[in-house]
């Protein structure tokens, strides 16, 4: 009985191991967790290649073309890429049509812990920006939203321990 239960507990953390490999939530605290209880969110599920964004609209996740130069996925309005070469703040790239540009290196802390992280911005029409906070070791740790016309920013911070495009 005792190994069973052993044996079904190893599956569940196998698989759950597994799942959080390709699942990553990004949270906004700001927005209705006072009134709801919860964070807005990003989901971004990689296995089966979709997002669901803050409004629970669902779109179709794709790796861009790199020729594997490059991590990068978008789902028409959401795009993150990220060069698998080392990174330096001046880097610039352009991926389908999408401007990233690494514009500072940063000593981010979150509970008690200093990650070095790359800041890297695209802003994808006359509207709107982002920003991504890149760890080369943890991945995708957080990403902003702003828009250009009031200035507005929303801020998404990882869930997991791995973000997307961790290297490790």
């Amino acid at each position: 009985m005792n190994k069973s239960i052993a044996v079904l507990w190893m599956m569940s953390f196998l698989i759950t191991s597994n799942t959080l490999a390709s699942n990553y939530h990004y949270d906004n605290h700001a927005f209705d967790a006072e009134s709801q209880g919860m964070p807005r969110h990003f989901y971004i599920n990689l296995k089966e290649s979709y997002t669901l964004d803050p409004t629970n609209e669902y779109r179709s996740l794709v790796l861009c073309t790199s020729d594997g130069k490059y991590f990068c996925v978008k789902d028409g309005l959401f795009t993150f890429a990220v060069p698998l070469d080392p990174l330096k703040v001046g880097d610039n790239w352009n991926i389908e049509g999408r401007d990233f540009t690494v514009k500072n290196e940063i000593e981010l802390k979150l509970l008690g812990k200093s990650e070095k992280t790359y800041l890297i911005s695209s802003k994808i029409n006359k509207y709107l920006k982002f920003q991504f906070f890149y760890s080369i070791e943890h991945g995708l740790l957080a990403f902003s939203i702003t828009s250009l016309d009031d200035e507005n920013t929303e801020r998404y911070f990882l869930r997991e321990d791995k973000g997307l495009g961790s290297r490790n």
